[in-house]
């Protein structure tokens, strides 16, 4: 019976994390994930065989993951960039992206699905003097590359882009982006 119950709470079992928007964070709200809803991340991240099959799965767990966070908050508004949002409710700017993708990349670290990756704090980028940026950031366990896992570039629950830190340091980001 206590073992039918274990299994019972842990099926149920949610993660809640809070979030921000709105540009610098000024509003808060709580998204829950469930199971159900975490359970293909985790088949993506378990298929993962190597390091750029986990950063792939880094990318498209982020999206997902503010998809469904936009199911439940007004973030779902928010546009790739900042010059479409149009002062929406929902609005995100890199600092509410880098702050929300690394706690994000802190549930997918907690649930131990970043075998090849470990989490670091966000990362800044200034260029021209006045054009300062911010990301999430990842390493590379074996490697030690750092990579930049910037959701900033996209609408709402599109894959982040994950790019090293030197490339996305000096702007150079793929095509289209």
């Amino acid at each position: 019976l206590l073992a039918l119950f274990v299994w019972a709470a842990s099926a149920a079992r949610a993660d809640e994390v809070t979030i921000c928007y709105n540009y610098n964070c000024h509003a808060k709200a709580r998204v829950t994930y469930s199971e159900a809803q975490l359970a293909p991340l985790q088949q993506q991240f378990a298929a993962a065989g190597d390091a750029a099959a986990e950063r792939k799965a880094i990318s498209t767990a982020i999206g997902r993951l503010y998809a469904i966070a936009g199911e439940q908050t007004p973030i779902w508004r928010d546009k790739g960039r900042n010059y479409a949002d149009n002062g929406e409710n929902g609005q995100m700017d890199c600092i509410d992206h880098s702050t929300n993708t690394d706690i994000f990349l802190g549930l997918l670290e907690l649930r131990g699905w970043l075998r090849f990756h470990e989490v670091l704090a966000p990362i800044r980028r200034v260029r021209y003097l006045v054009a300062e940026h911010w990301a999430a950031s990842v390493r590379d366990k074996k490697t030690r590359q750092l990579y930049a896992v910037d959701s900033w570039y996209f609408d709402n629950g599109r894959p982040a882009l994950v790019l090293s830190v030197e490339d996305w340091r000096s702007g150079n980001v793929p095509d289209g982006v």
